[in-house]
């Protein structure tokens, strides 16, 4: 099978535990089912990259938290490809950007739904999903540090204005400044409650122009130039 193949018939399956897990409070055990996710998905891209217009047409577009962990998990994995990291690098890189928003399971939905601008309270509580994510994947005892990593600081920006910890620069972890340009690109491409949605060069040429300060430089230009290539 072809890498787009094997991404096309992973992408209902792994959304669908995520959506389980998230909005019935299926057990803990229930992300066990992803586990062999990360292996399958890696694999496939030993030998090919998984060309970005045909990644964009596997993700879909809607406002679930579900779907957006999974898209991220996806863009994180690609993206890695291009870095010519190693295949068990790859594998925590998708695991990492396909729960680092597992926090937002403890937000409020009307909250995390808002349709009007939010309070200054409420975007404080959204604030909490990074903390919230990694203490529940520490309390499973499963999951390695890069993924912690990638929970806790996925919203951190370059120039340490994010949060929650503001931290900046290299000090962030290398694989939540991959997975905040993914999160980020994500966001911008789907049905958001607030904010029209954008096309992918839309979205890339905001990233690069207005909110290019906060992203790791060399990681935002190699995520453009796989986004652009032919």
């Amino acid at each position: 099978l072809s890498a787009w193949e094997v991404f096309r018939m992973v992408y209902p399956v792994a959304t669908r535990i995520l959506q389980d897990y998230i909005e019935i409070s299926a057990s803990d055990t229930f992300l066990e089912l992803l586990d062999e996710i990360p292996e399958v998905l890696a694999e496939s891209l030993d030998q090919e990259t998984l060309p970005f217009f045909e990644l964009f047409t596997i993700t879909q577009k809607d406002n679930s938290i579900h779907t957006h962990c999974v898209n991220v998990g996806m863009y994180c994995l690609c993206l890695a490809r291009e870095l010519e990291m190693s295949r068990k690098d790859r594998e925590e890189i998708f695991r990492g950007g396909m729960l680092a928003d597992i926090g937002k399971q403890f937000i409020p939905r009307d909250v995390l739904f808002e349709k009007g601008e939010l309070t200054e309270q409420d975007k404080q509580t959204i604030r909490l999903h990074p903390a919230f994510g990694k203490k529940k994947l520490n309390e499973l005892r499963r999951y390695s540090n890069t993924v912690l990593h990638m929970a806790a600081e996925h919203h951190e920006n370059f120039d340490g204005t994010g949060y929650p910890m503001k931290i900046a620069g290299k000090h962030i972890n290398d694989a939540a400044r991959i997975c905040k340009i993914a999160d980020v690109f994500n966001a911008l491409t789907s049905q958001r409650p607030y904010g029209e949605m954008m096309s992918p060069k839309q979205a890339l040429m905001h990233m690069n122009k207005d909110m290019r300060n906060q992203f790791d430089p060399d990681l935002l230009t190699t995520f453009i130039l796989y986004a652009v290539r032919q």
